[in-house]
């Protein structure tokens, strides 16, 4: 969007060079939008490619999961808690958390960014757990990531079917968290709700 005023600057800088043809800048404008727009046909096609193959990908393991029904989820596991605590969480919808009830804080980009001093990726989960209860979370709230049915899906992260920089050099940090996760929640498993997890890790 920003770069079309420029091709727009450019297409009446070149028109100067025929002032006879008055239609010559809006060929030149034409041109220079074609030439930006086959420049993504290629990407656009592969990244429709690989929504298909990640739809595919969750839609046989996962039919009889709705979107309806995360509500039911996370309400069930926030019962279990106590107000105001804390709940790191990284979960397939996370705008239907109560957000009156606890403080969440929502995953998002695994590996873009973190509060300080930063996820200790590649550390174990023994450093994960000391990381988060720094940060004053009293509760993981964790999707299964075998039956995940978006972003946070083992599967997903393994296949890597999309093209984008992040999910081809990001998803080891997807993996690695899912790892320490699953990790931590062997011990410390409050409760099941449909495909979502409540760990208790402090207080």
């Amino acid at each position: 969007m920003l770069a079309t005023p420029l091709y727009w600057i450019l297409s009446v800088g070149l028109s100067n060079h025929s002032q006879s043809d008055k239609n010559y800048s809006k060929f030149i404008f034409g041109l220079c939008v074609a030439i930006v727009l086959s420049g993504h046909l290629q990407t656009a096609s592969y990244e429709k490619q690989a929504e298909i193959k990640q739809f595919l990908l969750y839609k046989e393991e996962n039919k009889k999961i709705e979107a309806r029904q995360f509500s039911r989820f996370y309400k069930d596991l926030q019962s279990l808690t106590s107000k105001n605590r804390k709940i790191f969480a990284i979960i397939d919808a996370p705008y239907l958390v109560d957000f009156n009830r606890n403080k969440v804080s929502n995953s998002d980009i695994l590996g873009g960014a973190s509060i300080s001093p930063g996820m200790p990726f590649g550390q174990g989960s023994g450093a994960l757990l000391e990381y988060l209860v720094n940060n004053g979370y009293n509760y993981i709230l964790a999707v299964d990531f075998d039956n995940a049915v978006l972003q946070y899906t083992r599967k997903l992260m393994e296949n890597n079917p999309k093209g984008e920089w992040y999910t081809m050099h990001g998803h080891k940090y997807g993996l690695d968290l899912m790892k320490k996760i699953d990790e931590i929640a062997s011990g410390r498993l409050v409760a099941i709700s449909g495909n979502t997890r409540l760990i208790k890790i402090s207080g």
